[in-house]
């Protein structure tokens, strides 16, 4: 395979490369929150503290629907920095990679 850069042990990295090597990439997104995540300056999940409950579900609709259903626009830091599922649906649809949505742990 051509375009990848191997990284660790070359032995482990050359065996990984057969194996997956001619087969079809799956992505599964497992959502999930912490209370941590609540703390001020803690986290960069959510406009502020009170949203980050809502990040996780919104990320999932974006990349499932292509827009947010629970929230208005996409979740975004508290310095208003979009989320990064907005990089990550062009890459599933460029790639033609199919999307698994995983409950992981939400309030």
């Amino acid at each position: 395979m051509q375009d990848v850069i191997e990284i660790g042990k070359p032995e482990c990295c050359h065996r990984f490369i057969e194996q997956i090597a001619g087969k079809r990439p799956l992505f599964i997104c497992t959502l999930g929150n912490t209370e941590t995540a609540k703390i001020p300056c803690i986290s960069a999940a959510g406009a502020n503290p009170e949203i980050t409950d809502l990040t996780p579900a919104a990320d999932a609709e974006y990349l499932y629907y292509g827009c947010c259903k629970s929230i208005k626009g996409v979740p975004v830091t508290p310095t208003g920095i979009p989320t990064p599922a907005l990089i990550t649906k062009v890459a599933l649809e460029l790639g033609n990679i199919p999307l698994i949505i995983a409950v992981g742990g939400l309030r």
